[in-house]
């Protein structure tokens, strides 16, 4: 395995790299490449701590008293827990701090000088590590207005390069971030999906004590999700718009939208068809009731959405891919999808299981 500052090196030389061949992309380093800070390395004189009768612990107790302060416990006071430390006099300098007299266990006051020598060195405040291996880490951030999926492949395609062009070997390089979080989380969004159909059926059946007539309200579903993803296509050749978590959100949201106006159709279809109408008379009475509130429902969400899309709105970029989904499913829904659903009405039987009563 390569040591640190081999990785650090690599990591270098490849954020150079990216900087002058990933135009408008922001690299910055997100373990420490350089070494910034310092730390005091103490190597005692183990022969005289013996003789002082100074165990390494004993003497090391000593050090964080004198210099961080060293913890002898919790105490209370009026009620509250103090947290109390031992702590000598403020060190100026590792000549001053060695100058200072302790008090040995065989009751001798000598100079922590003559128990040890000090030595300031660099080193690195944070050293990162994955799985028990030290790494070196890169923060890159894609330039505005690029889709991801197409950066994150410029990416590895100038890291190849870099690897390559370099002779760089025994490294492995990780991408993590919202590409990895986007395939886990697409992972957990399909099972969450699913079981979201299967409560929206159990819910639907339940309302409707019809098995036909939940089926009917959740076939308008796919119809809306493909109009949702036809308009998101459609809006990304005129601005940039990934899949992202954002607009996946969107869907789920849009699935409750298409549910409540099919619900609304087919709960009226139901009524009037329990009245003795045919089923063309209760298609075009349930139109005519319901029109009003499917048709505000609709515009509703449409126009909440609009906003959404300003380039002016704060955070339009992220927003935008859930809004254009939202607007095209219900668009979709209000033309395709509750033409479908009128159709499956008047072709099945979509009356309730409910026992009739009888006096």
């Amino acid at each position: 395995l390569p040591i640190l500052g081999q990785l650090t090196d690599v990591a270098s030389g490849i954020m150079d790299y990216l900087y002058d061949n990933l135009e408008g992309a922001q690299v910055y380093e997100n373990s420490e490449l350089i070494k910034r800070d310092v730390y005091v390395e103490f190597n005692h004189f183990k022969e005289k701590l013996a003789y002082s009768d100074f165990t390494t612990q004993h003497f090391n107790n000593y050090l964080v008293a004198m210099t961080y302060g060293y913890y002898i416990g919790d105490f209370y006071n009026n009620g509250k827990s103090v947290s109390t430390y031992i702590k000598g006099e403020n060190i100026n300098s590792i000549d001053d701090l060695l100058q200072r007299s302790i008090v040995t266990p065989n009751d001798k006051v000598r100079k922590i000088g003559d128990f040890t020598k000090a030595e300031m060195k660099p080193a690195r405040s944070l050293i990162m590590r994955v799985n028990n291996a030290q790494v070196s880490s890169l923060y890159v951030e894609a330039p505005e207005g690029i889709p991801m999926g197409r950066f994150v492949k410029e990416l590895k395609s100038h890291i190849a390069d870099y690897m390559s062009s370099h002779g760089v070997s025994g490294v492995a390089v990780q991408y993590r971030g919202s590409t990895n979080d986007m395939g886990s989380f697409l992972s957990d969004f399909s099972k969450i999906f699913l079981l979201s159909v299967v409560i929206l059926f159990g819910l639907l059946w339940w309302f409707t004590q019809s098995t036909w007539a939940s089926v009917v309200v959740m076939l308008s579903l796919p119809i809306s999700i493909a109009g949702g993803l036809l308009s998101l296509y459609l809006f990304g050749l005129v601005r940039p718009q990934n899949l992202d978590m954002i607009t996946i959100i969107g869907f789920i949201m849009l699935m409750g939208l298409v549910i409540n106006n099919g619900l609304i159709l087919v709960y009226s279809f139901k009524s009037k068809i329990e009245e003795g109408l045919s089923k063309f008379e209760s298609l075009l009475a349930s139109f005519s009731h319901r029109k009003r509130a499917i048709l505000l429902s609709t515009i509703t969400s449409i126009l909440g959405m609009l906003p959404l899309l300003s380039p002016a709105t704060t955070s339009a970029e992220v927003y935008q891919g859930l809004a254009v989904v939202i607007i095209g499913g219900m668009i979709t829904n209000i033309t395709l999808g509750l033409l479908t659903v009128v159709s499956l009405l008047y072709v099945f039987d979509v009356k309730s299981k409910r026992p009739e009563k009888t006096i």
